[in-house]
């Protein structure tokens, strides 16, 4: 069975002679969900070095991709949520530090 064909659902640009194959921002919105919670699995996997370095790339994404990543964390098992919450909260900004502490009190 062949799957239907989807329109725009990858762009491609090139950058130089090099073609990059990009999902549109409609298939990427249908990704997203997927792409955070195995991100955050791996995060979850990392010891604890990494973990801070992965959470200070995360602090350098934009706001709205943080709220969402925030989201993907809380799905995980309680333990590994726990432990990526707390380190993230020692060097989030304000306000994803915020929505930090009401995911985390919501965890208690």
């Amino acid at each position: 069975m062949t799957r239907p064909h989807r329109r725009k659902e990858l762009l491609v640009e090139f950058f130089g002679d090099f073609p990059l194959i990009l999902l549109s921002g409609a298939a990427w919105e249908h990704v997203r969900p997927w792409s955070n919670e195995q991100e955050c699995r791996r995060t979850a996997a990392s010891d604890d070095r990494m973990l801070n370095e992965i959470l200070l790339q995360w602090r350098n994404r934009p706001r709205p991709e943080q709220f969402h990543l925030l989201d993907a964390v809380t799905s995980l098992d309680r333990e590994s949520a726990l432990r990526i919450l707390r380190a993230w909260r020692e060097v989030a900004g304000k306000e994803v530090r915020a929505r930090i502490e009401e995911k985390l009190q919501s965890q208690a």
